[in-house]
């Protein structure tokens, strides 16, 4: 699910590090909307902004950015975890196409080091369930907002997962030890 950079100190690249790659590619540089999910890093709005391209987000999964590529003819598209689309080649990701293609914009962009863009710092945490409670209503309504009052320039992502009985926290700031804390606090409080 990671790509290893080609550099010396061996970063850990991922879906969203390939997206920006590839959309420097000559076949996708004139792209202005992409797609990713609730868990794209929020440092490639900074990144896409200055290329004018859009980032259109989705529900967590490849149907729901192949469902969006789709209903809006856009091309490119993919989740953190790796899983890329290229809707002029397939509707699907395809890992070996998805890594060539990388690599031919690296090489046409003279990116080896696949250098992208400022990632911000990013806290994931799965807590087990036994219930699924709706986290729009109360108390885990407020007690998620009382968290995001917190951030200094960040978001949270709270969800289920849809194959495991899991509650999923995402808290992403623009420093590390605030969306950390913010984190822990979080999950403290839904499990209490």
């Amino acid at each position: 699910d990671r790509v290893i950079a080609a550099n010396k100190n061996s970063i850990l690249k991922d879906g969203d590090d390939l997206l920006a790659i590839l959309l420097s590619h000559p076949s996708y540089q004139n792209e202005t909307h992409i797609v990713g999910t609730v868990m794209t890093n929020h440092g490639i709005n900074k990144y896409l902004e200055t290329k004018n391209v859009k980032l259109e987000r989705t529900k967590v999964g490849d149907k729901y950015v192949c469902s969006a590529l789709k209903k809006n003819n856009w091309v490119l598209g993919g989740e953190t975890s790796g899983h890329i689309i290229i809707r002029t080649y397939l509707n699907t990701g395809d890992g070996i196409f998805i890594a060539l293609k990388t690599i031919e914009a690296m090489v046409l962009t003279n990116n080896i080091k696949m250098e992208t863009f400022e990632k911000y710092p990013q806290i994931l945490l799965n807590i087990p369930v036994t219930q699924k409670h709706p986290l729009d209503q109360e108390p885990y309504k407020s007690i998620i907002k009382n968290q995001e009052k917190k951030l200094e320039n960040g978001r949270i992502v709270t969800r289920y997962s849809g194959t495991e009985n899991l509650l999923r926290i995402m808290v992403e700031d623009c420093q590390n030890h605030s969306a950390n804390n913010i984190a822990q606090e979080l999950a403290q409080s839904l499990q209490n």
